[in-house]
């Protein structure tokens, strides 16, 4: 932590406090969800497999930043259970990605940061999914959906690309537009993903396990075409 430039621990400290007034605000006002129990089998659920799909993940190229492939779940919670259940889910999820491996040193402001990170974009994601409880209209909950999708997108990357230009003396909005062009097909297939999921209601157990499984190739997919760009990067760097 002490090691951070002085704009980093300022935008670390913002992030931490956006995030908990978000969760205050979320656990105040569905506090009785948890002592209800209404809704917890569907939140064990997505809890379990979105910490499965957190652990596939792949590093960016180029980046101090990595990509799993918990979206899809995150964005399900978002839209179908309390908001202070889908930030517990986005909460543990982002939890198990960063943990360490054993070739890694523990980062205990990089973890503050992301886990509170994915409580704003959650938070934000619920609050759009939210509004469309009010429709019934297949072709607007698909709509609401891909804008809670799009909100998370937003919330997530960008203060990403500030934590990362403040550490390294970079420019926001350079390094945002290169997460953008590396991350960007995979949030819209996430969003696909949920559309989905919602959709099909009955099956919906089925469907959960069958796009963690998808998931699971895409990971395997974007993995080999990291693990090649990074590859060519280091080659580059080595004859320069």
């Amino acid at each position: 932590m002490n090691s951070l430039p002085r704009n980093a621990k300022l935008l670390l400290l913002a992030v931490v406090l956006v995030a908990l007034a978000f969760s205050a605000h979320a656990f105040l006002s569905s506090s009785q969800v948890w002592s209800s129990g209404a809704g917890n089998l569907r939140f064990l659920i997505l809890l379990l497999l979105s910490v499965a799909a957190a652990r596939m993940k792949v590093r960016l190229p180029g980046l101090e930043s990595n990509l799993s492939m918990n979206l899809p779940f995150i964005l399900v919670a978002a839209f179908e259970l309390p908001s202070s259940q889908a930030l517990v889910v986005g909460a543990i999820a982002t939890f198990a990605q960063c943990l360490f491996e054993s070739k890694q040193q523990f980062n205990s402001a990089k973890m503050t940061f992301n886990v509170c990170n994915v409580l704003s974009a959650v938070s934000l994601a619920s609050l759009t999914a939210g509004r469309a409880l009010h429709f019934q209209s297949i072709a607007t909950t698909s709509l609401f959906i891909a804008t809670a999708a799009a909100v998370f997108f937003m919330a997530d990357t960008i203060p990403v690309a500030g934590i990362i230009a403040a550490t390294w003396n970079g420019r926001t909005w350079k390094l945002w537009r290169e997460i953008t062009g590396l991350t960007l097909p995979y949030f819209v297939l996430s969003a696909g993903t949920a559309m989905i999921v919602i959709g099909v209601g009955y099956y919906k157990g089925l469907t959960l396990l069958v796009a963690l499984l998808l998931m699971y190739f895409v990971w395997s997919s974007f993995k080999r075409y990291f693990d090649h760009a990074s590859a060519r990067i280091q080659a580059f760097a080595a004859r320069a």
